[in-house]
């Protein structure tokens, strides 16, 4: 299960959740939802590179896809390492159940003794990537404020990416808790280049951050501090830079 510390010789490696919630509802179908493969395919490469060079730090990747409900990649095992991951192609059909997402996510973001996939104390928080095109067909907010009381959830890197011109930014700015994490994509053929950089991006700096301060994944109460806030806020700042830099160089296609 996700947050515990291993062994790697003599250094104790802090695991680190990368997750993706991804829209996988009709309107999702076509070039859309092959981008999503392309990219995601190679992000978990990437990922299994990250492992092979970092000392402190030790990824484990999930994804969450939702359209009518919500279900996880790999059910049984929601996190593991990406060098057993095995990326599945998604398929586009359905409605957009986004509360349901919420819920999925909320369960794996509880602590281990309460059945989920968290640490109650140490580690590090998760980075969190949503994708969406439309707007939620259900009644998400009970189950959006409630994923958002978990200490995890708090702490995580929270990103979002609008495909297209019918993305619900509201909606994505209420689970990212800052209009700045979200990427307009609106030339799909650049999808699978933006959900590539924004993995790579993201699991670096996340990975440097300190481990998660609030200690009680529990918590409904506890919030950040303001230098949290901060610093959450020069993360979003280096991603925008980094993931727009990517998108205007055609030559960084092949790179991520």
């Amino acid at each position: 299960m996700s947050g515990k510390i291993e062994m790697v010789g003599e250094f104790a490696q802090s695991e680190m959740a990368v997750i993706a919630i991804i829209d996988t509802s009709g309107s999702m179908g076509g070039e859309k939802i092959g981008q999503v493969n392309d990219g995601m395919r190679k992000a978990v490469e990437y990922l299994c590179d990250f492992n092979d060079e970092s000392i402190d730090v030790a990824v484990k990747v999930g994804c969450l896809t939702f359209s009518s409900g919500a279900e996880w990649l790999n059910p049984k095992k929601p996190l593991e390492d990406p060098l057993n991951f095995v990326w599945h192609d998604v398929n586009a059909g359905g409605y957009t159940d986004f509360g349901a997402a919420c819920k999925e996510l909320e369960k794996v973001l509880t602590v281990e003794e309460k059945g989920g996939w968290m640490k109650s104390r140490g580690g590090i928080a998760p980075v969190l990537i949503l994708m969406s095109d439309g707007i939620p067909t259900d009644a998400y907010g009970k189950a959006l404020n409630n994923l958002k009381k978990r200490g995890w959830f708090k702490g995580a890197l929270k990103t979002a990416i609008a495909i297209g011109h019918d993305a619900d930014k509201d909606m994505l700015e209420q689970f990212t808790g800052n209009v700045e994490a979200i990427f307009d994509v609106t030339a799909f053929q650049d999808l699978s280049k933006v959900i590539r950089k924004l993995v790579v991006t993201a699991s670096m700096v996340q990975s440097q951050t300190t481990s998660m301060t609030n200690a009680d994944g529990e918590s409904d109460t506890s919030n950040l501090t303001f230098d949290q806030v901060e610093a959450q806020k020069e993360q979003i700042s280096q991603l925008k830079e980094s993931v727009d830099a990517s998108i205007n160089d055609a030559d960084l296609a092949d790179d991520f």
